[in-house]
């Protein structure tokens, strides 16, 4: 348990994103997922959610991808569509990744149709 600011280990954001890629591709993740998956915990953290960041990484996200609990390498598929929907199956995969992917659909489909929904 930290007891103090002075036991806090500092790095720089950059390094510690390439450590989190690199642990996430250590795992069998691909470079894509494990860049968005690295980035969302990084991002958590710089906005002072600490609860849902880097901290994260080996106790909840490495080894649930070690044990098999998350998939590795999810087949991604839409499941049903609309111009201003979807349903996706993520295949058990890492919902770090997923969401990114799903926010991304979403975000396209808003352009095109006005609003955009993806679950």
């Amino acid at each position: 348990m930290i007891t103090s600011k002075a036991e806090l280990l500092r790095a720089p954001v950059d390094v510690l994103r390439a450590f989190a890629e690199m642990a996430f591709q250590r795992v069998g993740v691909s470079a894509d997922d494990a860049a968005r998956a690295a980035n969302v915990l990084i991002e958590a953290d710089l906005r002072g959610i600490d609860s849902h960041g880097i901290s994260r990484l080996d106790r909840f996200y490495l080894q649930s991808l070690e044990s098999g609990r998350i998939n590795r390498s999810p087949q991604w598929t839409v499941v049903t569509e609309t111009a201003s929907t979807a349903r996706v199956d993520a295949d058990g995969g890492l919902g770090l990744a997923v969401g990114v992917r799903a926010m991304g659909l979403a975000i396209a489909k808003a352009r095109e149709a006005g609003s955009g929904f993806v679950t």
